[in-house]
């Protein structure tokens, strides 16, 4: 397989947002001149601003819409604060915990995938995993953030 067969404008995308997405906890946490609300409104914006090409393709109703931009910007802002007021490291192990909230609740809402001891054991490995570093080897949580 040649370089140029897998090198293409979508891998170059993915490639980017790769790299960006890997350094937003790094980077909004080194912003402190901007406040939360403002730095989450800015890059919602410009984000946003590189769909705007496509509107005539998006398709849902003004609750959707609301419900959807709402959702996106709480959840950056408590994303963005935590990153101010907790260690960068453990701020983002507890975003990071998403993965494991689907598998274990994947079966409240699709009954035809059950939860199996695989599941229950990975979810909680997962989460003694996360602990293990929020304790910081001192096996006591640090209540300070």
């Amino acid at each position: 397989m040649s370089a140029s067969s897998w090198w293409d404008k979508s891998t170059g995308f993915a490639l980017l947002t790769i790299l960006l997405w890997a350094s937003l906890a790094a980077l909004t946490s080194r912003i402190t001149s901007v406040s939360p609300l403002v730095l989450v409104g800015l890059v919602l914006f410009f984000c946003g601003a590189g769909a705007l090409p496509f509107w005539r393709q998006w398709r849902a109703s003004p609750l959707t819409w609301l419900v959807t931009i709402t959702a996106l910007l709480l959840y950056h802002l408590l994303l963005f604060m935590s990153f101010r007021h907790a260690p960068v490291l453990e701020a983002n192990l507890i975003n990071y915990l998403w993965p494991l909230c689907i598998i274990l609740f994947t079966p409240l809402l699709l009954p035809g995938h059950p939860l199996s001891l695989h599941h229950l054991l990975a979810g909680a490995l997962g989460l003694v995993g996360s602990v293990l570093v929020m304790v910081d080897g001192s096996l006591q949580l640090q209540q300070a953030h």
